[in-house]
């Protein structure tokens, strides 16, 4: 095999393969790429067995067609990252190395690169039909990204659910604290599924043109844009009823302005965390003012950030910061709550809904600048005056209203309880099901190398 291209152009490629290669294995073969050169066309081909990423190399030139497989992808994208004005030649060598051959402003440079066998690389993935679709569907694809879980026991919440149920399209990802659906695009599937969160295809750049399907019995999808094509599976399970957690407007709210949003950037970043699991943030309105705040636990002290251009509305809340700018990110600027337990709700004009939990705590000091902890004279040692989240029978009156809101809040307790727990069953499901495709692949593997063994031992010299 030989083929000639442009170094940038092989560079390109790699980026791109490198994302899908698995960083631990155990298979060496996994963190190689094969090229396959046919008479008009070069294909260079990663995978991590469960998604395989192709790309069709259009402006290289076949010498001698051939299949061969470059053991380290890695290697060889650090031999041309420097060299981009080269053009770049990929030759067989023999059996166990591949030549790469620079040709440019410095001369000629060889390098020798390890392979490995083709025989040995993993079969291909059986095709799947794809129709053109929505060429925003990669873009709302990418933004639902960051809102999907992250936990692998929560493996159906990882994905990105693709829901047909109605005329229009709509792509859904849920942690379980936040929620994002897009629905302003139709899709050529008939059936929903749910896809992974596939990182190669979160920093894929899309083309003007998209191309998308499943196959027949859901366990697979297939992407296409510009030269490349990523096959995949699924993510297995069912994903839950995302319509019936969707709350409805409220009074209060804040409508963030443009200007204020490296505001709100840098407030994100330099404000103290009181709690660095929901690095809480207050929104709240003093006077004619929107405000945010953050609590330092080491002084007690408040840090307070005007936003001068945004408009605040009614009873202020307080969210997780990050989840409050990746919404931001997303696109969305309007976000409303019936009050300071409520979620916040957010819309867009692109069909797009965005759900954030509240954070339970105490709301800021009043004061416009930092207030700071109060010093004493006292010698006997004091509890630091940290800021108290308070549960909610705590901050209730003794009232027969009080009474009745604490009933609300145990309903609401036991009912969030007992959805945890369905979850948990559902995922144990799924944790069942994942192992008993395990066993099911190890066994087949097992029965392949039984076979081949036979053979060998068939076979005379």
């Amino acid at each position: 095999m030989t083929i000639r291209l442009p170094a940038k152009a092989l560079k390109q490629a790699l980026t791109g393969l490198l994302k899908i290669l698995p960083r631990k294995g155990t298979r060496s073969m996994l963190q190689g790429i094969r090229i396959e050169a046919a008479e008009n066309t070069v294909r260079l081909t990663a995978t991590d067995l469960d998604s395989t990423v192709y790309y069709a190399c259009p402006s290289a030139t076949v010498r001698e067609p051939g299949v061969t497989v470059i053991a380290d992808a890695r290697r060889l994208k650090e031999l041309v990252a420097e060299a981009t004005r080269d053009e770049a030649q990929l030759s067989v060598v023999n059996e166990q190395t591949v030549g790469l051959t620079l040709y440019g402003e410095r001369g000629e440079r060889e390098h020798l690169l390890p392979t490995a066998d083709f025989v040995d690389w993993p079969a291909d993935p059986t095709p799947v039909v794809v129709k053109a679709t929505d060429p925003l569907f990669l873009k709302r694809y990418q933004t639902l990204i960051p809102f999907a879980s992250t936990d692998a026991s929560r493996a159906i919440l990882t994905g990105i659910c693709v829901d047909v149920t109605d005329a229009q399209h709509t792509l859904v990802a849920t942690d379980g604290r936040r929620l994002l659906a897009c629905n302003s695009i139709t899709l050529p599937v008939d059936t929903s599924c749910v896809l992974p969160a596939n990182k190669f295809l979160a920093s894929l750049n899309a083309e003007d043109t998209c191309r998308l399907g499943l196959s027949k019995d859901l366990t697979r999808f297939q992407i296409e844009t510009g030269p490349w094509t990523c096959v995949g599976k699924t993510v297995e399970g069912t994903y839950p009823n995302w319509r019936q957690v969707m709350p409805q407007d409220g009074a209060c709210g804040i409508d963030l302005h443009e200007d204020d949003l490296p505001i709100l950037k840098e407030v994100v970043r330099t404000f103290p965390v009181s709690d660095p699991s929901g690095r809480p943030l207050y929104i709240e309105r003093q006077g004619p003012q929107t405000r945010l705040a953050a609590c330092d636990p080491a002084t007690g002290a408040w840090s307070h950030q005007a936003l001068p251009k945004s408009n605040g509305y009614g009873k202020g809340t307080c969210v997780n910061r990050t989840y409050l700018h990746d919404a931001v990110k997303a696109g969305f600027r309007r976000f409303r709550w019936q009050d300071e337990r409520s979620p916040l709700v957010a819309r867009n004009d692109d069909g797009g809904t965005c759900v954030l939990m509240p954070l339970r705590a105490d709301v800021p000091p009043t004061s416009t600048s930092r207030t700071p902890k109060p010093k004493t004279t006292n010698t006997k040692p004091q509890k630091e005056n940290k800021p108290v989240i308070k549960t909610n029978e705590e901050s209730q009156p003794n009232t027969d209203a009080g009474r009745v809101e604490q009933l609300w809040l145990s309903y609401q307790a036991v009912r969030d309880r007992v959805r945890e727990l369905n979850g948990a069953l559902s995922e144990l499901g799924d944790q069942l099901r994942e192992v008993r495709k395990a066993d099911k692949g190890v066994r087949a593997e097992l029965k392949n190398a039984r076979g081949v063994l036979a053979k060998l031992q068939n076979m005379s010299i």
